[in-house]
């Protein structure tokens, strides 16, 4: 299996409600400020979330607690074409507050795979323990 491993060196993460009638304006305004994503500039993010049996992670974010954990399998869609990438990536993601902590490992699961799996899938279930 080709995997590779990237790390966030502790970023700070804040996430921010607006009223979907500004879309298009802060949209205008990202997009005179910030440059695209180098390997993925627009696309389709989708995703699969997995939890603990007692939905430890689900009541985390739900409580708003200050120390969270995220785990997901993660693959883009060309917007164009609505084609998904061959590529798929399991993402864990431990936050502190406002500091975050990213683990990026790839898999050798097709997106195309993905959005068509069971998600009672044997191989689908094993992507965690990567």
């Amino acid at each position: 299996m080709n995997m590779t491993e990237s790390f966030s060196a502790g970023e700070h993460e804040t996430k921010y409600v607006l009223n979907n009638s500004s879309a298009h304006y802060i949209i205008q305004w990202l997009q005179t400020r910030c440059l695209p994503d180098p390997e993925f500039p627009a696309g389709i993010v989708s995703s699969i979330y997995y939890d603990t049996r007692d939905w430890r992670f689900l009541c985390e974010k739900i409580n708003s607690d200050y120390l969270k954990t995220k785990v997901r399998v993660r693959w883009y869609t060309d917007i164009d074409t609505d084609v998904p990438e061959d590529e798929s990536f399991l993402e864990a993601k431990v936050k502190v507050g406002s500091r975050r902590e990213k683990v990026r490992v790839k898999t050798r699961f097709s997106g195309r795979w993905l959005s068509r799996v069971n998600l009672n899938n044997n191989k689908l279930l094993s992507i965690p323990h990567l």
